[in-house]
């Protein structure tokens, strides 16, 4: 626009001498005249003004035209004139030099001077506002320019083009005007990259006005958050919080307070997702971005939630285990008293002796006690197991005939077996158990009859299985499961079903301790439980044990000559209870042995030092004080080469574990013990023929062999 105001300047000033010309040349031919004279003079004065005015005039437009290029030149926006269809550069500012690298533009084709624009869109709109004289406007467009030194860089500019059209109306080229916002755009992209990189699910809500009333939409989310929702929160953009909100509106009234007050604070909910349809457990913190958006972080505590639940039901049943496997353990010694002498008294009474019959319920009292406890030990996984690789199948199929006797006529047995059957690592005797408890509760689930259907089948448990059950591991299962088509449980009652003593039954029917007889065997085992059941809809117990690398164990019966139960050897008797004690002295004395006692490891090697003759067997307790029994017959046995080993326990708790388990063919007794089964066990080890097996308990770790 200067330029051209310059030449409309140039043109007046010739004119103007013209004009002057020809006042000469009138003054000339007016010389005689006075009045040619005055006209001359005023011509003169006239003439003289306006040249004053139009060099004044010119050198303002100079100035200005100065000033001007001054600032096109040193203006921090990129400027550049472009000329004809090949948008030759005519004008380029210190801005545009630097942001393409200092090369030489002036005169040279777009194409030519900036090869690299190339395909970048920049041409092509160029071409376009040249050919339509329509604008051009873009934000944040990406560039990449070459640079004298080093590789090419990478910007974002805000860009216009302009058509430049001459005073006939002709377009004669583009004016371009640009901002380089590369740092903007890359400060907003690093907090978008860290935005979207947040673990958490993030939704941001704007308050804005519609129809009148304040309410939020969604504006923005990050990547976790479309994770969260699998994909689907995009289609919810711009969506007013009323209607997204409509099955929880407390939600409106949590935006408004954050951003009302300024605060940050946290809610745990349960919210079933309008995006999935799912029912999440959730903790959400709200934290207000001012003046008028609310970051909302979304927490899926759903599965943390459900572990820690898991956790303390564990410890819940861990604490009842501890207690019961206690009592268990001291019961057994009182039951080893009761059943002994009751059995050497009943032994020397005649049968219509008054006694015997009162001692003969004694006996049977005792021995349903041992009943009790035994579930008692298999609840709390403080048995010692002598587990070996068996076929689910085989089991089953064993217990069939019980089982239908069991049932009775009105419930139909149904038997599903896997033709493919694999190898489970347990104790046999524990399985029998297992399947017969969850027959006896189907049968009083089905008063007035029904249907038990077991079943079996080889299953891979994956790690969402896993993380969801008590104790389960992912990888290659057995599974057992019993069905009944009985009445069924609500959600109250399945919570508390493997809590020993907890029965729905009336007291005569059941003592509450079937099912958390089956829930400890399973988990002894190394595997897991899971029950579905609904009122009406009967009950589904499945189990999964952890699938054996070995192959089945059949059992062997060997027919077995009866010994003597007597003997006139000497026996080491080490036992910490008194009771017991006394109880196994007096049944071996009176069967011919010679006893010597001590009630822990340190009294039994004062003994052992003491006594010159030979000691043919130690008969110690597993778990004692100080000095465990195996600790014992490691240091004692070297000492005496020709001793035999019987160990004798109740149960193994955590440190019995350490102790070891029972290993292949060293021998083991029971607790509660009898007079017959002490008397068997004793004369069966001091009759091998064998050599010794080797000393002790073997260290190992239940849970590991398990797995393998």
């Amino acid at each position: 626009m200067a330029v051209d105001e310059h030449e409309r300047a140039l043109a007046q000033i010739a004119q103007l001498r013209g004009e002057l010309a020809e006042a000469k040349r009138e003054l000339a031919a007016a010389r005689h005249s006075d009045r040619s004279e005055r006209l001359v003079a005023k011509a003169l004065v006239d003439a003289e003004r306006s040249r004053l005015d139009r060099e004044a005039l010119i050198s303002s437009l100079e100035f200005e035209r100065r000033r001007l290029g001054a600032l096109l030149e040193k203006a921090p926006a990129f400027i550049a004139v472009v000329r004809g269809k090949d948008h030759t550069f005519e004008l380029v500012n210190e801005a545009f030099e630097r942001i393409t690298g200092g090369r030489a533009l002036i005169g040279k084709p777009a194409a030519v001077a900036l090869p690299e624009l190339a395909g970048q869109g920049f041409f092509e709109q160029l071409d376009k506002v040249y050919a339509t004289g329509d604008g051009f406007l873009a934000k944040a467009m990406p560039v990449r320019v070459e640079r004298r030194h080093g590789p090419p860089a990478r910007r974002y500019v805000n860009l216009m083009y302009q058509s430049l059209v001459e005073a006939d109306g002709t377009r004669s080229g583009v004016f371009v005007h640009g901002v380089d916002v590369t740092d903007e755009i890359t400060a907003q992209l690093r907090i978008r990259a860290q935005f979207n990189n947040m673990p958490m699910p993030t939704h941001v809500w704007q308050r804005v006005e519609r129809g009148g009333d304040k309410t939020f939409v969604l504006v923005d989310f990050n990547a976790a958050g479309n994770t969260q929702t699998r994909g689907r929160i995009g289609k919810h953009l711009g969506d007013d919080a009323r209607e997204f909100f409509a099955a929880d509106p407390s939600i409106l009234d949590d935006l408004e307070r954050c951003l009302g007050r300024g605060e940050t604070f946290q809610r745990e909910m349960d919210r079933t997702l309008r995006t999935t349809g799912e029912t999440r457990r959730m903790v959400v913190t709200y934290a207000a971005a001012p003046p008028d958006l609310v970051i909302v972080h979304i927490d899926d505590v759903t599965e943390r939630r459900k572990l820690e639940q898991q956790l303390r039901q564990a410890q819940k049943m861990e604490a009842i285990g501890r207690l019961a496997g206690g009592i268990a353990h001291d019961f057994n010694n009182i039951l080893s008293v009761i059943l002994s002498y009751s059995e050497l008294h009943l032994a020397q009474l005649k049968h219509d002796d008054p006694m015997w019959a009162d001692l003969d319920e004694v006996h049977e009292a005792a021995l349903r006690a041992v009943g009790l406890t035994r579930q008692l030990l298999a609840f709390s996984r403080k048995q010692i197991l002598q587990p070996r690789v068996l076929d689910l199948n085989a089991t089953v199929l064993g217990l069939e005939r019980m089982l239908r006797r069991l049932l009775g006529e009105d419930i139909e047995l149904s038997l599903m077996l896997t033709d493919q059957p694999r190898g489970v690592n347990a104790d046999p005797g524990q399985i029998e158990q297992v399947i017969m408890n969850l027959a006896i509760n189907a049968r009083d689930a089905m008063p007035t009859g029904g249907k038990l259907t077991i079943e079996t089948a080889n299953v891979e448990l994956d790690e969402n299985f896993a993380a969801n059950h008590l104790n389960a591991r992912p990888g290659p299962h057995v599974m057992l499961s019993v069905t009944d088509t009985g009445v069924g449980m609500d959600d109250a009652t399945r919570a508390q079903i493997f809590e020993p003593f907890f029965t729905t039954k009336r007291p005569e029917k059941g003592t509450g301790l079937g099912l958390a007889t089956v829930f400890g065997i399973v988990h002894q085992s190394g595997g897991t439980i899971w029950v579905f059941s609904k009122p009406d809809y009967g009950t589904t117990f499945k189990i999964y044990l952890p699938r054996a690398k070995r192959r089945f164990e059949t059992s062997k019966h060997t027919v077995v000559a009866r010994s003597p139960l007597g003997g006139t050897e000497t026996i080491l008797l080490v036992e910490d209870d008194e009771a017991v004690r006394v109880l196994a002295r007096t049944i071996l004395r009176r069967h011919g042995y010679t006893v010597l006692e001590a009630q822990n490891g340190g009294e039994a090697f004062l003994v052992c030092e003491q006594h010159a003759g030979p000691i043919h067997l130690l008969l110690t307790d597993v778990v004692m004080p100080r000095m465990n029994g195996r600790q014992l017959a490691d240091r004692l046995l070297p000492l005496r080469r020709d001793m035999r080993l019987l160990y004798m326990s109740g149960y193994t708790d955590d440190a019995a574990v350490l102790h070891g388990l029972v290993e292949s063919g060293v021998a083991f007794l029971q607790k509660p013990i009898t007079s017959d089964a002490l008397l068997r066990e004793v004369r069966r080890v001091l009759d091998a023929s064998e050599p010794r097996p080797p000393v002790g308990l073997a260290v190992r770790d239940e849970r590991r062999e398990l797995r393998d």
